[in-house]
């Protein structure tokens, strides 16, 4: 299931629109401990940010969402989900 959502996030970030890349994202963090969503998000803002000359014109937001993700399910991983 791990490499299955991995491979979908990296479909999504790519094609669908961004709240199900977010959704995928979620649910992958909150199953696993899963260190490839702040890439999944770091893939998605390369692929779609704007190139500029300024490199602070815009805030990669999919990473930032990742890592918040990441961080915010930890703890909600540990108490709910039993590992099994």
């Amino acid at each position: 299931m791990r490499p299955l959502l991995f491979i979908l996030g990296i479909i999504s970030a790519a094609t669908l629109p961004p709240w199900i890349t977010i959704t995928v994202l979620a649910i992958a963090c909150i199953r696993y401990r899963a260190w490839e969503v702040p890439f999944i998000g770091l893939w998605a803002d390369m692929l779609w940010l704007p190139a500029n000359d300024t490199f602070f014109a815009h805030l990669p937001w999919m990473t930032i969402i990742a890592i918040t993700l990441l961080w915010i399910a930890e703890p909600i991983r540990e108490r709910f989900v039993v590992s099994g």
